[in-house]
């Protein structure tokens, strides 16, 4: 749905992203929430300075190659928040923050994630720098977890830059991600 520079979006999977009610722990509930639901504002004319605001559960893709469709820095699964600014569409600035939900069955605690993004276009070269942290600092004491468990976070940075090329006869694309992982088991599916 749309009216003006707001919309709505809603998507017609299911998933676990937005599942936050579990039942006994023993037995898996049924995932049956949308995976994608939010709320999008836009301010500005496309051709200067211009904002995208999203709220909800989202996703963000951040690294994508195509070719293997798969995500060298990330793809997020949060429900939060994201802003996306644009200057004269050379240059452009999005940032997420938000979390994704504990997970009884799986042991896996609620895990707080951000990211941010930095691109310049100039003619056909796309030059984009990413950074992505999830942590969780969740101890929930129902997991009946060791107290090895209990005393450990889990935490996952990613930094890293791309290229692409674009033009009539050549598509290049170069990634480059550096990861700092620690007890990432303990993570929520964020990332």
């Amino acid at each position: 749905a749309e009216q003006g520079p707001t919309r709505l979006v809603l998507g017609i999977q299911t998933s676990e992203l937005s599942d936050w009610g579990f039942g006994d722990g023993l037995e898996p509930s049924p995932r049956t929430s949308p995976a994608l639901a939010f709320v999008e504002h836009r301010i500005g004319p496309e051709d200067a300075l211009n904002a995208r605001l999203r709220v909800g559960m989202m996703w963000e893709r951040l690294g994508y190659i195509d070719a293997y469709d798969t995500y060298l820095i990330g793809r997020t699964h949060i429900a939060g928040g994201s802003m996306h600014l644009t200057v004269n569409q050379y240059f452009n600035f999005s940032s997420g923050l938000g979390v994704y939900s504990r997970d009884k069955l799986r042991q896996t605690r609620s895990s707080l994630l951000g990211w941010m993004r930095a691109s310049a276009n100039v003619g056909n070269l796309q030059l984009n720098l990413y950074a992505l942290n999830t942590t969780t600092e969740d101890d929930d004491r129902e997991f009946g977890a060791t107290e090895y468990d209990k005393a450990h976070r889990g935490a996952l940075n990613v930094f890293g830059g791309e290229v692409l090329y674009t033009s009539a006869l050549i598509n290049a694309q170069a990634i480059v991600a550096f990861y700092d992982a620690e007890d990432v088991e303990y993570l929520g599916n964020s990332v």
